[in-house]
């Protein structure tokens, strides 16, 4: 598995209403793709709108409002199954979401 960082861009138009996280992340995947689902996964939330208004997305899957990169050097070991390392999650709910992915 590799590390990766995922890190919010400043695109103003990013709406992180459906986001229950707006700061950096660090993923242990197997692929960006799998790193970005993860957080996608992990901190997606619903959102309401009002009638005609756009429709709020995660921004984590959007590589235009989410820069992720592949750490090569740092604390966290590359063993391990798909798991959201940072911020750590105090709660086992998006760890089973993310085993589900396999």
């Amino acid at each position: 598995m590799k590390i990766w960082q995922l890190t919010p861009t400043d695109d103003p138009a990013t709406d992180w209403r459906a986001s229950n996280s707006r700061g950096h992340a660090i993923v242990r995947a197997s692929s960006e793709r799998r790193a970005r689902q993860a957080a996608h996964i992990a901190f997606a939330v619903a959102t309401t709108r009002e009638l005609g208004a756009a429709i709020s997305s995660c921004p984590w899957t959007d590589p235009i409002r989410v820069r992720c990169t592949e750490l090569t050097t740092g604390e966290w070991p590359s063993e391990g199954r798909t798991e959201i390392l940072v911020p750590e999650m105090s709660f086992n709910s998006a760890r089973d979401a993310i085993a589900e992915m396999r």
